[in-house]
């Protein structure tokens, strides 16, 4: 979903110039998996997989990938190599109650320019952890971020 504009009245405050919503699919949706790799020029690589599912009450997505490209004013030098992994579960707990965890973390050193100040370098990992807790009416939802 893409909302060109403001946005405001749907999203919140932040959503000045407008707001891209990316809604994945479930894993019931999903139920199988989906490998993909492209090639380009400088070296560019990407790849990622997912793959998801159900058993029962509970429901699985795994994925995962990798992207690299080289600099565009020297093809022979790396300029970007990025690999993320991530994971979620859900379970109906009960009639009223799910639990849900979902976790990811990427790895990244990426070159870029500063202009007539040279090439600045961003490397190292970060990543999440979230806890989605819902009874009833009432939701819980733990997050945590580090890099």
């Amino acid at each position: 979903e893409v909302v060109q504009g403001p946005a405001s009245a749907l999203y919140g405050a932040n959503a000045i110039n407008g707001v891209i919503n990316i809604i994945t699919k479930t894993p019931k949706q999903l139920s199988g998996g989906r490998v993909r790799y492209a090639a380009g020029e400088r070296r560019a690589h990407l790849a990622d997989f997912v793959y998801g599912g159900t058993d029962g009450r509970s429901e699985f997505k795994l994925g995962g990938g990798w992207r690299q490209s080289n600099r565009f004013g020297d093809a022979s030098k790396r300029a970007s190599r990025v690999g993320k992994i991530h994971a979620s579960f859900g379970r109906e707990l009960s009639e009223n109650t799910r639990l849900g965890l979902s976790a990811g973390a990427a790895g990244h050193n990426t070159e870029f320019s500063l202009g007539s100040g040279g090439i600045a370098t961003t490397d190292g990992v970060t990543g999440f952890a979230r806890l989605d807790l819902a009874h009833r009416g009432t939701r819980f939802r733990g997050f945590w971020n580090w890099s």
